[in-house]
């Protein structure tokens, strides 16, 4: 008999068909695995956009800390004063009184003033500080990291501008946040906390744009919010957020974290 006959007979003689598999077989299958393969891929976007949010949300908190810590450090130092030496009685270690370390520049400064500020840019001032041999003790920086010796006053501008924070400082501009292209600054705001009374306590907060020549002498505080921004899509659905004590929600997928720094002037 041949073998590629289509019917063969078991051992009671009735004939048996080796054909594959039916249509409704097969349909069946094509159904089933067409089920394990779009869950397949469902589970395989799902890990992918959770993957993608882990990576944002670390890549968004490490510049939020980056933030803080480099925005904290420059702030510190702003209205910074040498120990006047000529002045020092027993234990008594007076500082150099504002009106002479931070003497008037024409349009620019009144005498004992270390910040002013726009709507997108703050502009401060502080005194370096020296070794006994007038060498930087690297103490005091500016924001490009280098170290600046007593008897220099030292005017930085931070100013926001392309999603970024740019420093200029002895005529030279650096990008201090945002260099990072899966993070952008998306909003700063810059604020004065105001001694009115000179009892060492702040009695207003108020933008830095709007401060009056007053408010910049009896400046005690400054603070910056700075919203953070990742790109777009990288959250697997709209993420609400907090900046400037506001809730707001958006209309993209971008994640979003707000840096709030807060610094008295050093002295």
């Amino acid at each position: 008999m041949d073998n590629d006959c289509q019917m063969q007979k078991n051992n009671s003689g009735n004939p048996v068909s080796s054909a594959g598999f039916t249509l409704l077989e097969l349909l069946i299958y094509i159904v089933i695995a067409s089920l394990v393969m779009s869950a397949g891929i469902m589970l395989f976007k799902s890990s992918a956009t959770q993957r993608n949010t882990l990576a944002g949300s670390a890549e968004i908190r490490r510049a939020s800390f980056m933030a803080s810590h480099v925005l904290s450090q420059q702030f510190a130092q702003i209205g910074y004063r040498q120990v006047d030496k000529l002045l020092v009685s027993g234990r008594a270690i007076p500082l150099a009184p504002k009106e002479s370390a931070f003497p008037a520049v024409p349009n620019e400064w009144s005498a004992g003033q270390v910040v002013k500020g726009t709507d997108t840019t703050l502009v401060f001032r502080f005194s370096g500080a020296s070794r006994d041999d007038a060498s930087a003790d690297e103490t005091i920086f500016d924001c490009h990291g280098t170290p600046v010796a007593a008897g220099t006053i030292r005017e930085t501008q931070l100013t926001f501008q392309d999603n970024q924070l740019h420093c200029t400082t002895a005529g030279k501009t650096s990008i201090l946040l945002g260099i990072n292209d899966s993070v952008d600054v998306e909003r700063v705001i810059f604020e004065l906390g105001v001694d009115d009374n000179s009892d060492g306590a702040i009695d207003r907060q108020i933008p830095s744009s709007g401060a009056s020549s007053a408010d910049l002498i009896n400046t005690r505080q400054v603070t910056a919010r700075v919203l953070l921004a990742s790109d777009d899509h990288v959250a697997a659905d709209v993420q609400p957020y907090h900046f400037d004590n506001q809730k707001l929600t958006p209309t993209d997928r971008k994640l979003r974290v707000e840096s709030e720094i807060t610094v008295a002037l050093r002295n």
